[in-house]
This record gives C-alpha cells, sequence and structure tokens, in this order.
C-alpha cells in the first residue's frame, strides 16, 4: 500500500474516523466516496498534483455544518470553499435584496465546485436534510 496516501487518509479522519463510522482503509478502497452515518455525509476524492498524492474530504451535517479541506501526505491541509451558513441583513430593502443575492450566487458556486471535485452526491441523493440545506443556501437544485 502507499505510505503517503495512508498518511493523507489518517491525516484526514483525525480524531473523526469513529463519530463518522470510516477507517483509512474506507478511504483508501475508494478513489471518490461518498458515506452516510448517523446524518453525517462525508464526501472525498483523490487525486495528484505535481508533488504527491492528495485527498479531498467534506463533512456535511445538518447541525454543525460543512468543511472541506485537502490533506497532504505530511499531514497539512488547505481549506476549500464551503456554502456559507448565514448572510448579513442589510440596512436597507435594496441593500438586504442585494446581499441576499450575493449569499445565494455565491453559495450556488461553493456547491457547483464541490460537486465538481466529487464531494458531494448529486442533488437529491444526499440526506435529505442535506438537500434542503443547499436549497435553502443557493435557491437551486430539484424543484418540482
Amino acid at each position: 500500500m502507499n505510505n503517503d496516501k495512508e498518511k493523507c487518509a489518517a491525516s484526514a479522519l483525525g480524531e473523526n474516523g469513529d463519530r463518522w463510522g470510516l477507517t483509512v482503509e474506507d478511504l483508501l478502497a475508494v478513489e471518490n466516496g461518498h458515506h452516510f452515518h448517523r446524518g453525517w455525509h462525508i464526501g472525498w476524492a483523490w487525486s495528484t498534483d505535481a508533488e504527491s498524492e492528495y485527498v479531498d474530504i467534506l463533512s456535511e451535517h445538518r447541525m454543525p455544518g460543512m468543511y472541506a479541506i485537502r490533506v497532504f501526505p505530511d499531514g497539512s491541509h488547505e481549506d476549500l470553499d464551503t456554502p456559507g451558513m448565514y448572510r448579513v441583513v442589510g440596512n436597507t430593502p435594496d441593500e438586504d435584496e442585494r446581499l441576499d443575492r450575493e449569499f445565494l450566487e455565491r453559495n450556488t458556486r461553493a456547491y457547483a465546485s464541490l460537486r465538481d471535485r466529487g464531494l458531494l452526491p448529486a442533488f437529491g441523493e444526499n440526506i435529505g436534510s442535506q438537500d434542503m440545506n443547499e436549497y435553502l443556501r443557493s435557491g437551486t437544485g430539484h424543484r418540482e
């Protein structure tokens, strides 16, 4: 097994592996995976740059929210953009409308980027509360 890849997986899970119901072996077994456990959605995708392999991992839950990071074999990581949970309220109706539009547009881009990376399943294939959050935070998704 690739030792750098094992280090990435162990760093990506950190102390959360038990909470998420995931092991290093789970992350190593699937190049691009989604795992659902007790209200959590964990998505991961392996990739390679000029220097090494790395893993992008997303943690998503209705209550604590969402975060995503890129983890490298040395344990270092960089944050990936995720949708915002809250928005600023404007002082005037016009300002508030502009801020709302910017919030929804930014979140739409963030959801699309995470989906393009393989960290989010297609809309409607996530935990119901996560799909609802996506709809409320971006104004997009499946509508009937």
